[in-house]
């Protein structure tokens, strides 16, 4: 990762910790993070090139490595602070899934990316996590209930705000997928067939994004009575 996208990382942590209350447990995993000093890209190459040739890499190391990452878990749960979960919690679940993630890393060559890897990592570790905080996933039928259109202006108006919200989470391409199979725009769906034609894609990887980007659909669980 290189040091300018590490100051845009920690430029996001500033501006999370300026909506956070002074006395949130995690704004100190926030300045920890935020003094944590950045990795040159030689200094990743050559933990690279350490790993590509099968050596173990020292202790001193891997703080080093693990230090100048902290800031992945923080990053990871900032998005689902407005779905009202306690981000102390989920940051301690992201440690541990950025240790696993070093633990297992190899790199594919010198210049491989171990943040990337990371991400994925603490993410997936996060997502699991979330039902567990009151948190569910919204199934990709019910975004399409949502976006047919009844003929009443205001339920309609209802039904796109609450998608709008539904997808925010969801990453740009996910989320365009998403909005082709449930036929946001005209509420007319489209099958993986034609999504992957207008995409210039396969079906098998439409079914994989169309996944990926459902996992991320989530709202407070519903009360029922």
């Amino acid at each position: 990762m290189a040091s300018t996208s590490y100051s845009i990382a920690k430029d996001s942590l500033r501006t999370m910790k300026s909506i956070l209350e002074p006395n949130d447990p995690a704004v100190a995993y926030i300045d920890k993070a935020l003094e944590a000093p950045v990795m040159s890209i030689d200094e990743e190459t050559q933990i690279n090139e350490l790993l590509l040739r099968g050596e173990a890499l020292s202790q001193e190391r891997k703080r080093r490595l693990l230090a100048a990452h902290q800031f992945i878990p923080i990053l990871g749960v900032s998005k689902y602070h407005s779905l009202g979960v306690e981000l102390q919690t989920l940051i301690e679940i992201g440690n541990r899934a950025l240790v696993y993630a070093l633990e297992e890393f190899i790199p594919k060559n010198p210049f491989d990316s171990f943040y990337s890897h990371a991400y994925y990592r603490v993410e997936d570790a996060i997502l699991k996590k979330l039902p567990d905080f009151g948190v569910e996933t919204v199934d990709l039928e019910t975004l399409r209930e949502l976006s047919r259109k009844t003929g009443d202006k205001k339920i309609d108006e209802s039904n796109a705000d609450e998608l709008k919200a539904l997808l925010c989470l969801v990453d740009e391409i996910d989320r365009d997928h998403i909005k082709l199979f449930i036929g946001f725009e005209g509420g007319i769906g489209r099958s993986t067939d034609e999504i992957a034609d207008l995409m210039g894609t396969t079906r098998e990887q439409v079914d994989k994004r169309l996944k990926s980007g459902q996992r991320k659909v989530l709202r407070r669980k519903k009360v029922t009575s």
